[in-house]
C-alpha cells in the first residue's frame, strides 16, 4: 500500500524540477572555497529531487525536512560574518514567510496555491545562499 501523494504529478514535476536548481547554488558555495557548506546543498538537491519525485507523508518527506534543517542553522550562522548578511537575513525571511504561507494553503487545501508558494521558497532559498556564497566571509580579528 502506498501513501497518498501530497501533489498532484503536474504540481510535483514543477517543485522537482526547482530542487535541481540546488545542483547549481551547492557548485557555487564550492567554486568559492564553501566546500562543506556547497556540499551539503548538493546532497540536498539530491535528497529533495527524490522526495518531489513523488511527495507523500513518509520517510522521505521526513529526510527532506530533517537536512534542510541541518542546513539552515549553519547559514545562519555564517551569513553573521558576512558583509551581505542583510541580503541574506532579508531574503531568507522572505522565504520562510512563503514557507508559512504554503503550510497555510495546504491545510485550505488549495495545493496549486502551496505549490507557488514553495516555489517561492524555493527561489528565497537558492537566492540567499547565491548571495551569501559569492561573498567572502569575514572572520573576526584577535
Amino acid at each position: 500500500m502506498s501513501a497518498k501523494p501530497i501533489h498532484n504529478a503536474d504540481e510535483s514535476c514543477i517543485i522537482q524540477g526547482m530542487s535541481w536548481w540546488a545542483v547549481g547554488t551547492g557548485l557555487l558555495g564550492i567554486s568559492h572555497g564553501k566546500t562543506l557548506a556547497g556540499t551539503g546543498v548538493l546532497i540536498g538537491a539530491a535528497i529533495a529531487g527524490n522526495y518531489w519525485a513523488h511527495p507523500t507523508f513518509g520517510w522521505r518527506r521526513t529526510v527532506d525536512m530533517a537536512w534542510v534543517q541541518l542546513l539552515l542553522w549553519p547559514h545562519l550562522y555564517y551569513a553573521w560574518w558576512s558583509p551581505v548578511r542583510g541580503a541574506y537575513y532579508g531574503i531568507s525571511a522572505a522565504g520562510a514567510l512563503a514557507y508559512a504561507a504554503s503550510w497555510a494553503l495546504m491545510r485550505r487545501g488549495d495545493t496549486w496555491g502551496a505549490m507557488i508558494a514553495h516555489m517561492v521558497l524555493t527561489a528565497c532559498a537558492n537566492l540567499s545562499l547565491t548571495v551569501l556564497y559569492a561573498y567572502p566571509l569575514q572572520q573576526p580579528s584577535g
